[in-house]
């Protein structure tokens, strides 16, 4: 723009924006150079950066809500708290930790784990399959031995027989699941007692320790299953004949009589004996024709279970029934929240209903009577028995912390292993004689049903789109509208309380109070104008989804399972069914009465004020290009002036830093890398 032209009221208004385009700056640009830092590189690095910073975002966005409505703060104002905690998470706070803490840290560990990947190919494999050898050479273990390596047999001969090594093989990468279990809670706890208590009010302290314990956790589960992975056969028998003499030693009395050195010589014979001939003796015992006929049961129970049905009228029968059950474990979870969040006992039983007709209709809907329908049964039967495990075995046997976390996982896998197929073939014996006629039976009242919810939610669906596809007149007032509403709510509400934070002066506060509040204005008109029904929906799902989970957490005494479930489903009612039936409800009175006079009203005036604001915000873009342009020679001198403090230090830390890096290369050749 030319400024030779420019008014004395444009003069001063530049010169007045001066200090909130300083403010924006000191916001935007910063969150601009550090979130393309952060947010760029290799893909795997954008996905997990990503990820995080979305979630850590959300988790700031629902902090301020609820420090807001813990504070008596008006919504309007922790809404606009939330969207900043969201921006300035996202934009600065994680980008700062991601490549101040986090990434060089993932960068180190990827490291780890390729060196940690050499020593498990080139140093450990070969470790394993010098001890095998060495065990052979015993007298009689080799004939053991010979059993258990995967060695091609002699020409004319049959395959040995290895299903022992196999099942064990899964039992150890389980085990091994189930330490990087306790590892994650262990370090979790540990974690975070470190990090200040002041940030226990904003899940700081839990979103820190989670994301160091998880690294920990891939710290430790990888170089493992790098282990057992190269080390094959030796790997296996060394980590059961080690676990053994754990077991021996800290569970029994059998080396009670030892002390010190003693204790520990008893020890290493123990796990020497059993590394040569004991655990290679109980392998091939169970690869005999016994244990064959055992794991090839054990394979025909999982196959009868997890494969296809043949028998139609049982899987009919079957899937209908645990469906109901499915439907009943949703109603008891919502007895349960209920109970937590103290409805009374009329509302308690309504939501436990409503649990249970949608469950029943919903869940299972897309695998009854379905081919995929018994793995996917299984495995929800089995992952919620561990989950239950959680909550009831502390309880039961007393285990609490990391043993409780592999404990669960093993539950898991226990019960979609060993329990659930057993139930099954028990079912299917008990059940074969009724189950043509009360199959059909349960399939006809599951399928009326189902009918009835498709045409509830067809209703409801109809409902949205007629309210969200609307672009009559009504849905321009409505946007104005709902837009006057808000910013009406917040004059009444969010600005007393405001200008009582704020202490800038009467004239100052009042500036900055109109220079939001028409930003708003202008901003959410521009918006609600266009997409006045979905913002309501949109607006109060979101109000609901924060107002809930803060009375939820607070009543239920900060039960997470009850927060969430409270918040999400008083969410989708809000924005799913009540904002979209209440525009539709308003517009037949409206179309009658005012509609016809005040749509054009009210489009005409803000077109107007658009303009006007539309010029205000070209000058703020001219001042900003400006500023910018003086900022730079100015940080640029700044550089000049500090780059050489910058290369000194980094002089001296550069032998330090070559040093560190020769010796890690020094180490990494050593197990097949480069140097």
């Amino acid at each position: 723009m030319n400024t030779t032209s420019e008014s004395g009221l444009m003069k001063a208004l530049k010169f007045a924006l001066y200090p909130f385009v300083a403010l924006f700056m000191l916001i935007w640009e910063p969150s601009k150079f550090l979130s393309k830092k952060a947010y760029g590189g290799k893909w795997q690095s954008i996905i997990v950066s990503c990820i995080v910073g979305f979630g850590l975002s959300c988790l700031a966005a629902v902090s301020a809500a609820d420090f807001g409505l813990s504070h008596g703060v008006s919504f309007i104002w922790w809404g606009l708290g939330s969207i900043l905690g969201f921006w300035l998470t996202g934009g600065i706070v994680w980008p700062l930790a991601y490549l101040g803490v986090f990434k060089p840290l993932w960068e180190l560990g990827e490291k780890f784990l390729d060196l940690t990947r050499k020593i498990a190919k080139n140093a450990a494999a070969p470790m394993f399959k010098g001890l095998v050898s060495v065990a052979c050479k015993f007298p009689g273990a080799s004939a053991l031995w010979n059993t258990i390596l995967d060695t091609p047999p002699a020409e004319g001969a049959k395959r040995r027989k290895r299903w022992a090594v196999g099942v064990l093989t899964v039992v150890v990468a389980v085990a091994t699941l189930a330490l990087g279990a306790f590892v994650a809670y262990t370090s979790y706890t540990y974690l975070i007692a470190l990090v200040p208590t002041v940030l226990w009010d904003y899940h700081v302290n839990q979103a820190l320790a989670g994301l160091l314990a998880l690294t920990a956790t891939t710290l430790v589960l990888v170089p493992l299953y790098q282990l057992q992975d190269e080390g094959k056969e030796g790997h296996l028998i060394a980590v059961l004949s080690g676990a053994a003499t754990w077991a021996i030693v800290t569970k029994t009395a059998l080396l009670a009589g030892f002390a010190g050195v003693g204790l520990y010589a008893a020890a290493a014979a123990v796990a020497v004996v059993g590394f040569i001939y004991v655990i290679p003796g109980i392998i091939a015992l169970l690869s005999g024709g016994l244990a064959e006929a055992v794991l090839r049961g054990w394979k025909n129970l999982l196959e009868a279970v997890y494969d296809d049905e043949k028998n139609a009228d049982f899987r009919k029968f079957y899937h209908n029934l645990m469906n109901i059950v499915v439907a009943l474990l949703f109603g008891a979870v919502a007895y349960y929240v209920a109970g937590l969040i103290h409805l009374p006992p009329v509302l308690v039983w309504v939501a436990v209903a409503a649990s249970v007709l949608y469950s029943y209709v919903e869940a299972l809907r897309e695998v009854v009577n379905k081919s995929a329908g018994n793995p996917i049964i299984g495995v929800t039967l089995s992952v919620a028995a561990g989950v239950a495990s959680w909550f009831v075995l502390p309880g039961l046997v007393g285990i609490v912390g990391g043993w409780l976390a592999a404990a669960s996982v093993a539950v898991t896998f226990a019960t979609g292993l060993i329990a659930y197929p057993f139930f099954y073939l028990i079912v299917r014996a008990l059940t074969s004689w009724a189950s043509a006629p009360v199959g059909a039976l349960l399939d006809s009242v599951h399928g009326s049903a189902v009918t009835a919810f498709l045409k509830l939610r067809k209703a409801i669906r109809d409902i949205q789109r007629s309210a969200f596809d609307d672009t009559t007149p009504y849905s321009g007032m409505f946007g104005h509208v709902l837009n006057i509403s808000v910013i009406g709510v917040a004059i009444w509400q969010a600005l007393p309380l405001a200008m009582g934070y704020l202490s800038f002066g009467f004239w100052l506060n009042s500036a900055l109070a109109v220079f939001v509040g028409i930003n708003l204005f202008m901003l959410l008109g521009k918006l609600f104008y266009k997409w006045g029904a979905e913002a309501l929906a949109a607006g109060g799902g979101f109000v609901a989804l924060l107002a809930s989970a803060h009375w939820a957490f607070g009543v239920s005494g900060g039960n997470v399972i009850a927060t969430v479930i409270v918040a999400c489903t008083s969410a989708s009612i809000i924005a799913g069914f009540v904002a979209p039936a209440v525009y539709l409800a308003i517009r037949p009175l409206a179309n009658l009465v005012i509609t016809g006079w005040l749509a054009p009203l009210l489009s005409n005036t803000f077109d107007f004020m658009w303009k006007v604001y539309e010029g205000f915000w070209r000058q703020f873009a001219s001042v900003y290009r400006l500023v910018l342009a003086i900022v730079k020679p100015i940080a640029s001198f700044i550089y000049k002036l500090v780059a050489p403090l910058v290369i000194a230090i980094a002089a001296l830390l550069g032998p330090i830093s070559r040093a560190v890096a020769s010796v890690w290369q020094s180490i990494s050749a050593m197990f097949g890398g480069k140097k």
